[in-house]
């Protein structure tokens, strides 16, 4: 399309073969609007006074086109709006029930202090209308009405009384709107208040509500405490419905509300998280990756309470072929809240399959999930123990680098392998090469290094590649050797020397300062250095 000047679009405006041609004149519009997107809204003060007369036009894409430029120029053009509002409030009172709506929210999308007062008006009117589009669009503006008015003024006019009035509707979607702008405009106060009557209309209801309409209605109804237990079942039986859903936004709303009414009725939860879990089973095995991306991130908030019925359909959290990094990562880290006496075998083996994984990440995590089983399911200690001794032995570097590095993570001194453990890693610390490897291998050593006997040959070896070592893996170096040099310190003497002759020639300023603070305790306070590499 080739773009004309505004100028030169004004003269084309009023060509009166382009007037006689609706379709024509359409894409004349569409000329005008490439031409708004790239320039300056005063640069197209040529085309306001054609674009108010607009307004009038008898064709509705030409008058909505027109609505939608007066909105996007009068914040450059303080007066240009004030051309408008006759016609404005003459379409607000039309026979047409589009142009009343497309009137009165072009009025109250205009941020002006002279229409301030024909806002509250047409507001009014539109609440009034005979057509439910008009009344739908008129509560939406009522919002707009909340930043010129204070909510005590829209009382006293009314307003807040007829949008409450209004929540008897017949169209359903004009009751979410009421619901939706009382939450809004009275939300100083807690926002909407609902009663027991109110509760059980919109309950009846709620089957003509929009998806959209019954998640948000869902949601507002956490507002609301039943006062006794008949109420509450009550509640929940006309809902469940909403808890096997096949709309996954609609069940975790309706499983919201339910956990939120039955607060002191703990006992229902692993029957209410069993209905929930039958359909969110199905979206597991759809094959729609992003959603259940979203679930799994969303069921950690309930992995404790659901793990009971979780845990009985563990086969469909396990990852597939085709599954994406992240979502196998996100599978694998909810394998942990899903281990039972039961299924703890297969489990393990899921996991164990994918801590050897090509992609570092995955094995990463695969091992996390290892480490965590260890801590949290003690059973399951002794398989888990004889994976990660099985990983050091694999021969490929990432895996024993995350092995290294969720070993660190634990209490290894807690091992019933202990010894063989230390000395496995002892091993096997040669040959780690990533950064975040070492710096586990230097933190193990620091700790264990007096039951590892190749402990002084791996920092020696570290020692003299540290000038290509990162920051991080320099500062281990220093805290490791030190460590070290307490329990054994006439094998580390010589290498803690040279260790800390290159800290002290570093361009780190902050490598230079710790060499230098442990070099002043070694001389003045040994005791005082002990306790540091304790702690």
């Amino acid at each position: 399309m080739e773009i004309s000047d505004p100028y030169t679009l004004s003269l084309r405006c009023k060509d009166p073969n382009v007037m006689g041609d609706i379709q024509e004149y359409r894409n004349h519009l569409a000329e005008i609007a490439v031409l708004f997107l790239d320039r300056n809204p005063k640069d197209m003060a040529p085309l306001f006074p054609h674009i108010i007369k607009l307004l009038a036009h008898s064709d509705f894409v030409v008058k909505k086109t027109a609505c939608r430029f007066l909105v996007q120029f009068s914040g450059s053009q303080s007066e240009l709006p004030l051309l408008a509002i006759n016609t404005l409030l003459q379409d607000c009172q039309g026979s047409n029930p589009m142009i009343r709506g497309l009137a009165l929210r072009t009025l109250c999308s205009i941020h002006h202090e002279s229409f301030q007062d024909h806002y509250l008006k047409a507001v009014e009117n539109g609440l009034q209308d005979k057509s439910s589009y008009v009344r739908r669009t008129a509560v939406m503006c009522s919002i707009a009405l909340h930043k010129f008015y204070e909510t005590s003024s829209l009382a006293e006019v009314g307003i807040i009384d007829r949008l409450y009035s209004l929540i008897r509707d017949p169209d359903p979607v004009v009751v979410i709107n009421c619901l939706l702008a009382l939450e809004e405009i009275l939300s100083s106060e807690q926002g909407v208040v609902l009663n027991k009557n109110m509760v059980n209309y919109l309950l009846n209801r709620i089957s003509t509500f929009t998806a959209w309409g019954t998640a948000y209605l869902l949601n507002l109804l956490k507002k609301y405490q039943p006062k006794n237990e008949e109420e509450i079942f009550d509640m929940m039986n006309i809902l469940d419905p909403y808890l096997q859903h096949n709309s996954c936004f609609l069940s975790t709303s309706a499983l919201e509300l339910f956990l939120h009414l039955v607060q002191s009725l703990p006992h229902l939860f692993c029957e209410i998280f069993r209905r929930w879990t039958e359909t969110i089973i199905t979206v597991l095995g759809s094959g729609n990756v992003e959603l259940i991306s979203i679930l799994l991130d969303y069921m950690q908030k309930f992995a404790k309470e659901g793990k009971d019925v979780f845990s009985s359909h563990y086969k469909s959290f396990f990852c597939c072929f085709r599954d994406p990094l992240y979502l196998k990562k996100q599978k694998i880290n909810f394998f942990p809240h899903l281990l039972t006496e039961d299924n703890m075998a297969p489990i393990l083996d899921e996991i164990g399959m994918y801590c050897s994984d090509a992609s570092m990440e995955i094995s990463l995590h695969a091992i996390l999930a290892m480490g965590q089983i260890v801590q949290v399911f003690p059973k399951a200690g002794s398989s888990c123990l004889k994976k990660f001794d099985e990983l050091l032995k694999c021969g490929t570097n990432h895996v024993i680098s995350n092995t290294i590095q969720v070993l660190e993570t634990l209490e290894l001194k807690d091992f019933p392998n202990f010894d063989e453990v230390v000395d496995r890693i002892g091993s096997v610390g040669p040959s780690i090469q990533t950064s975040a490897g070492k710096c586990s291998l230097l933190s193990l050593i620091g700790k264990y290094g007096i039951h590892m006997e190749e402990s002084p040959n791996i920092l020696e070896k570290i020692i003299h590649t540290f000038e290509e070592e990162d920051t991080l893996v320099r500062i281990q170096l220093l805290i490791a050797s030190l460590k070290l040099f307490v329990q054994r310190p006439t094998e580390c003497q010589g290498l803690l020397g040279s260790l800390l002759e290159k800290c002290y020639n570093d361009e780190d300023r902050d490598i230079q300062a710790q060499a230098l603070y442990y070099y002043h305790l070694l001389q003045n306070n040994v005791e005082v250095l002990k306790n540091v590499c304790h702690e």
